[in-house]
């Protein structure tokens, strides 16, 4: 049996990467100049998506931090307050509640293309 090595390219912050490196490779996938294109992919997507739900938690933190400095300034009656913290509340639930459902989603699909692959490699189908 090989002896697993680790990659040891220097990341970003001049520390080595300690990720094992398969057999036969010289650095680890996330080093991989071929799979540079993949992973640059990847970093959109995830930056696309974060950014987009981001900036509406932003917007609702802001209003409610504005709510608030005009409750304490007497603009806003505490029952409107109230209410209106009770909605921006709820909104911030239903975000957490699609970013969890896109998250199993996104897990599903992942779990679907692995056993995929193993079936694949293993040469046999499910019964």
């Amino acid at each position: 049996m090989a002896e697993a090595h680790l990659c040891g390219v220097l990341r970003a912050n001049g520390e080595p990467c300690a990720k094992t490196v398969r057999n036969g490779a010289s650095t680890c996938w996330a080093h991989d100049p071929a799979n540079a294109e993949h992973r640059k992919q990847n970093a959109s997507i995830a930056a696309k998506a974060k950014a987009s739900k981001s900036f509406e938690v932003v917007q609702v933190k802001d209003i409610l931090m504005n709510l608030a400095a005009d409750l304490r300034a007497g603009k806003v009656d505490r029952g409107d307050a109230s209410v209106l913290s009770q909605i921006y509340g709820t909104v911030l639930r239903a975000f957490e509640q699609e970013r969890r459902i896109k998250e199993t989603e996104e897990y599903g699909e992942r779990i679907k293309a692995l056993e995929e692959a193993q079936k694949r490699r293993q040469g046999f189908s499910r019964v």
